[in-house]
């Protein structure tokens, strides 16, 4: 529709200039579309007017009255441009451009929000645009233009002048915090904490600032939030809401190793959703409880858990669980050595992930693509995969994700020879699953030092490292590592080796 609009403007002005009109259809098939429209007509017109002008002066001359026209078309059709563009943008529905900015905000991020934070958002922008007047309006018809760090100025701006209406400069901040969610991590923690401030008794802005300082490996204070938002929901008797805080304190103790409260937490948070008949939450659920049992190595325990969550999230037609799933999946696939098992599964999670634009889900598909090809040997491959992985890691500010490439990039080293790239690369992880309280994660690298220790035959150190190892494992609970880490100990004849 928009092009038949464009082509009636243009046709007056193909009238008034005659010889252009042979050109028309030639531009509209090689000019690439409207955009280079107003170019192919020009040049079109310049030729047109020489050949009309000049042949048979003695050179290519303007005449002044053609030179005039020339001048007056483009100048109009500059302004049919113009027109074109706004009258295709309020052509757009209200909830056309709410798809488009959130897509565009998530493109932007490289995340892919839940259903719940994205429902929030899209809340958030849907409400902007439908602003009639003031900052508000302002804000709207900015994020129309794509200019998101633009809308949260006129909002922090009318945030600023409402500090006297608690529940208005409420709503402004959590508008703001929805906008800088996905990709303003400070904005956004800094818009959450002010909502917490003003409205201190809605669990909302507490679950926001809990994930986002989940996010920044904030893991005490992502507690503190969750369970101030568990404590305001209790009291208000906001199931939905208990559900998501103990699902979120059930992530937490996960990181942390504390495998007994974090099954607690999941499965407080299921019966809940299952009372809701939160199909999502359920999904959720049973993909946390199927990681630690992952951990503890229980991995028929662990497929069912995976493969309940796939099932309700193929019902729901939601492919950010599904990509999940599939990868999930395809780690357990690979630590039963199926390998060409995991990396199908690994491809279908990849795929998923590509089509959403998710970059934390495709970091970690690129992650254990490079541990299959590490296990086939193919170490230059194993190597790239890892290095795309951490470059999305690193830009996302996935502390996490970053520890566990280096992790495995310290592993490639210690294969190839290279034992001081290989303790670079570990001290590195360490150093991050350290700061994140991450104790298997802290195990793995502590009993990857010791084996760079054993090969440079400092069996002492060895010894202390691989210790350090296992008593972190024992209080995680992952009984397959513990085995592992114990059999070295026992072989090398560490004093106070456990028994087999």
């Amino acid at each position: 529709m928009g092009r038949t609009f464009l082509f009636i403007l243009r046709l007056p002005t193909f009238v008034l200039l005659g010889p252009i009109v042979a050109g028309i259809g030639w531009i509209i098939r090689k000019g690439g579309g409207h955009q280079n429209f107003t170019d192919g007509i020009l040049q079109n017109t310049i030729a047109n007017i020489v050949v009309a002008c000049g042949v048979g002066i003695g050179g290519f001359v303007f005449a002044d009255p053609a030179m005039e026209k020339l001048n007056e078309l483009r100048e109009r059709l500059v302004r049919i441009e113009q027109t074109t563009d706004r009258v295709q943008k309020s052509a757009e529905s209200i909830d056309e451009k709410t798809d488009r900015i959130l897509a565009l905000l998530e493109a932007q991020s490289g995340f892919k929000p839940g259903p719940q934070v994205e429902a929030d958002i899209t809340a958030t922008i849907n409400s902007l645009l439908n602003a009639q007047e003031g900052a508000r309006k302002r804000a709207g018809e900015k994020l129309t233009e794509g200019d998101t760090s633009g809308a949260r100025s006129e909002l922090k701006q009318l945030a600023i002048q409402q500090e006297d209406t608690v529940k208005d400069a409420a709503k402004t901040w959590l508008e703001i915090g929805h906008l800088a969610y996905l990709n303003n991590t400070q904005d956004a923690l800094e818009a959450f904490t002010r909502v917490t401030e003003l409205t201190p008794d809605d669990p909302v802005g507490w679950n926001q600032m809990g994930i986002l300082l989940q996010r920044t490996g904030d893991l005490s204070g992502a507690k503190q939030a969750y369970t101030k938002m568990l404590i305001l929901s209790d009291q208000q008797n906001d199931k939905m809401m208990q559900a998501f805080a103990y699902g979120n304190l059930g992530n937490v103790e996960e990181i942390w190793g504390n495998l007994d409260e974090a099954v607690d937490d999941h499965q407080k948070s299921l019966a809940l959703n299952q009372e809701l008949g939160s199909k999502q939450g359920m999904a959720a659920n049973y993909g946390n409880l199927g990681n630690v049992e992952r951990i503890r190595g229980n991995l028929d325990e662990t497929v069912d858990y995976y493969k309940k969550s796939l099932a309700l999230d193929t019902e729901l037609g939601s492919k950010q669980g599904m990509a999940i799933q599939y990868g999930n999946l395809g780690i357990v696939e690979k630590t039963r050595g199926n390998l060409d098992a995991a990396v199908d599964y690994y491809q279908k999670s990849l795929a998923l992930n590509t089509e959403l634009g998710s970059k934390e889900g495709m970091a970690s598909n690129y992650g254990n693509l490079g541990m299959v090809e590490q296990i086939w040997g193919d170490l230059d491959e194993a190597i790239d995969y890892y290095q795309k992985s951490l470059a999305l890691m690193t830009e996302l500010g996935s502390k996490k994700g970053m520890a566990i490439v280096y992790g495995n990039l310290g592993i490639v080293e210690e294969i190839r020879g290279d034992l001081d790239e290989a303790i670079d690369y570990y001290q590195k992880s360490l150093a991050l699953n350290t700061e994140l309280g991450s104790k298997e994660g802290m195990a793995n690298n502590l009993g990857n030092l010791g084996n760079v220790e054993k090969i440079r035959s400092s069996l002492p150190r060895a010894c202390r490292l691989w210790r350090q190892s296992y008593d972190l494992f024992v209080e995680v609970g992952a009984v397959p590592q513990m085995q592992q880490v114990g059999g070295w100990l026992r072989d090398a004849g560490c004093e106070g080796a456990p028994a087999e």
